[in-house]
């Protein structure tokens, strides 16, 4: 997500918002995870792992329900953070639930059996996040973009599986591209777990062909994004009326366009390891994006 990226342009009075509500999605993604384990002992810590994921994230599905009832937090930094922003801006507090239940449901790493059910992942767990990021700005000025956010959480959550895609493999011996996508394909599972080098080129080449149908619906979305953000610039009379408070929550797509750039660039293939180095030029592209008011 980059949020420190993107932190500089929010506007001072929602900063700490957007840095609670930020930390807070990430949390709730690492709680989801089992911790590294190796492949031995994968199987016998496998249902411990997700009992243990679980008990995580309903420790904040409580914490949450206590803050947004006014009850003292937990001596844990992101819910004093978070406790001190919702005591001064007004929050939908479904979208604080729609956030936790999307972790809850993917621990044990269930198979998505298709890219739409992929998509509503990222709806649940990035553009839920988004919504309260425009519900803490200035007068909830981020709200016009609500459309534009949804189809950025969108694209976050797809690209959020294809960037873990190695580790999910290695860590935890799961391939989680959706199951329709690698049926077309011609793709099994068990083909990328016995040749995790990859060394058939025929394996490689239908991998690399499901990535491209996966990455090609993220980029579909931020293209649709893109669209409607132009769309409103237009019914707003033009580029200087999108002030920050407005257009701040759209930053996070640049993130996810330039990583989708650079997958591109690797011929979709997942294991090329420049898709692990950070994009030097990255924060210059953040304030290009914020200057022009283009995503």
């Amino acid at each position: 997500m980059s949020p420190q990226l993107v932190s500089p342009f929010v506007p001072t009075p929602s900063r700490n918002a957007y840095i609670a509500l930020t930390s807070l999605a990430a949390t709730l993604q690492r709680s989801s995870r089992p911790p590294q384990t190796s492949s031995s002992s994968l199987t016998q810590s496998s249902g411990t792992s997700a009992a243990t994921a679980r008990l995580r994230l309903q420790f904040w599905r409580q914490t949450l329900q206590d803050i947004l009832a006014g009850k003292t937090p937990p001596s844990e930094p992101v819910a004093v953070l978070l406790a001190d922003v919702v005591r001064n801006h007004s929050f939908t507090r479904g979208f604080f639930t729609r956030m936790v239940d999307a972790r809850i449901a993917r621990v044990g790493d269930p198979p998505f059996p298709n890219i739409a059910a992929l998509a509503d992942y990222g709806e649940n767990a990035y553009a839920s996040m988004l919504y309260l990021v425009g519900e803490g700005m200035p007068g909830g000025r981020g709200m016009p973009l609500e459309h534009v956010s949804s189809h950025i959480g969108r694209a976050m959550g797809v690209v959020e599986v294809l960037s873990e895609f190695t580790n999910t493999l290695e860590r935890r011996n799961r391939v989680l591209l959706p199951v329709d996508v690698m049926l077309s394909q011609n793709l099994r599972e068990e083909d990328i777990l016995r040749r995790m080098d990859l060394q058939d080129a025929e394996v490689k080449r239908r991998l690399a062909d499901a990535v491209f149908e996966v990455a090609t619906h993220a980029n579909d979305q931020l293209i649709t994004a893109r669209t409607m953000l132009e769309e409103l610039i237009d019914r707003q009379g033009g580029r200087r009326k999108i002030d920050d408070a407005m257009f701040a929550p759209a930053l996070s797509a640049v993130p996810v366009r330039v990583w989708l750039e650079k997958l591109e660039k690797a011929d979709f293939d997942l294991f090329n390891p420049a898709l692990k180095i950070r994009s030097w030029n990255l924060p210059l592209k953040m304030y290009w994006a914020y200057k022009s008011r283009k995503i």
